[in-house]
């Protein structure tokens, strides 16, 4: 019975040591792909056009504050 747990456990480290290399070589394959830097570079732009898009030309900010009996009164407006 210990044997065949030592064997079985044997054969999983074995398995598990192989997968790295490989997985590693994919992940340096993804990394160094020109193709797939280039499109990840264009996702980047988009989303950053998207973001200036999205925001105001000219924004202006006003704010009154109201002194006296409604001191708490406060009055803002955004353009």
């Amino acid at each position: 019975m210990n044997k065949i747990l030592l064997s079985l456990m044997l054969i999983g480290a074995t398995t598990l040591r192989a997968q790295d290399p490989i997985s590693e070589a994919v992940s340096a394959i993804v990394a160094n792909n020109p193709e797939l830097q280039a499109q990840r570079d264009e996702m980047n732009v988009q989303a950053l056009e998207l973001k200036d898009e999205n925001s105001l030309a000219n924004p202006s900010v006003d704010f009154t504050r109201v002194w006296g009996a409604m001191a708490l009164a406060t009055s803002c407006n955004l353009m």
